[in-house]
């Protein structure tokens, strides 16, 4: 059975989440009151409906609570956006994620509702620091604040020389998950295994130990 989610707001964030929802595989609905913004979405989603998103008649009628998560991207305007979480909230949503504008508009959407609440500009800016201060690795993934996944292209000075000898986890406290050669994925790599120049390597750790790597040549 397919996922289904509703997303309230059409402005680029709630559009960039619509769309990506759709790409994966699962049923979207979309729910603007511009009647261009839900035109131009409409073959794209499953359903694209025009409204007013602070009108609890029209919310109640939407089914949230049959939804798997329900986003709620119309931060622009508080008034709004906090009348939007607490109606789907009220409907029986069972997840909601709302954009905020700032902490404290954060901070008002949680306590009225939403269970997670995610402040674009923000967290791009803070993925961008994080991503320099951890150098300039092929990839990177945070899986927590102070956690991340990272790819990087084997050092010169690893070259010729296996897991074994370069004991990755006693001397950066960082483990390996695979070892990537071309197009192969190795996620059970040989600890006696000689690295080769081309490949990259996958490791997971905390953020300040990862970012010792960056410096190897």
């Amino acid at each position: 059975m397919q996922e289904g989610y509703a997303v309230l707001g059409l402005g680029r964030f709630g559009k960039t989440v619509a769309l990506t929802l759709a790409e994966a595989g699962c049923q979207v609905m979309a729910v603007d009151l511009s009647e261009d913004e839900v035109s131009d979405i409409a073959s794209e989603v499953t359903y694209a409906v025009r409204g007013d998103v602070t009108d609890p008649e029209l919310v109640r009628s939407l089914g949230l609570g049959n939804m798997d998560g329900v986003f709620i991207a119309i931060a622009k305007n508080l008034e709004a956006s906090v009348m939007a979480t607490l109606l789907a909230k009220e409907s029986g949503a069972s997840y909601i994620v709302a954009k905020g504008e700032n902490e404290i508009h954060k901070t008002i959407l949680e306590k009225m509702g939403a269970d997670k609440v995610v402040i674009p500009e923000q967290e791009m800016g803070i993925s961008a620091a994080r991503n320099m201060v951890l150098g300039r690795f092929i990839d990177l993934v945070e899986i927590s604040d102070d956690v991340s996944l990272i790819e990087m292209n084997i050092p010169a000075s690893w070259i010729g020389k296996n897991l074994v000898e370069l004991d990755l986890r006693g001397q950066y406290s960082v483990n390996v998950v695979a070892i990537k050669d071309g197009e192969e994925t190795d996620v059970t790599p040989s600890p006696t295994a000689r690295m080769k120049e081309g490949q990259s390597i996958i490791l997971s750790g905390r953020n300040e130990d990862l970012q010792k790597l960056s410096k190897i040549r």
